[in-house]
């Protein structure tokens, strides 16, 4: 039986849904007999169309936290792999903390 339902949540609601999922995968494995953990991640993961500066404020405390080596993504992407996802073709200055286009170069 398909459930239809939805409800609403924001983002970062979603961020913990999704980090406790991989949490709990991690430790008990991943229970879901309808879906497996990778199409459970990509069906809680929708995309948000959000203003460039909070993009890049999130960025840069993943850079700090890359320089620490305390970075970490669930999928077990390193930082600059999480970069070229996010920035699609766009690049992130790491000195400077901002996003930039590549058309300038």
């Amino acid at each position: 039986m398909e459930d239809n339902r939805t409800l609403t949540v924001n983002g970062l609601d979603l961020m913990v849904l999704l980090y406790h999922v991989h949490r709990h995968a991690k430790k008990h494995g991943h229970l879901d007999a309808d879906r497996s953990l990778s199409t459970l991640t990509r069906m809680l993961s929708p995309r948000f169309s959000i203003p460039a500066s909070l993009l890049e404020s999130g960025l840069y405390c993943c850079n700090m936290l890359d320089e620490e080596e305390e970075f970490w993504h669930p999928g077990n992407l390193n930082f600059n792999q999480f970069l070229q996802k996010v920035l699609k073709g766009k690049t992130f200055n790491k000195t400077y903390n901002w996003i930039e286009d590549g058309k300038d170069a």
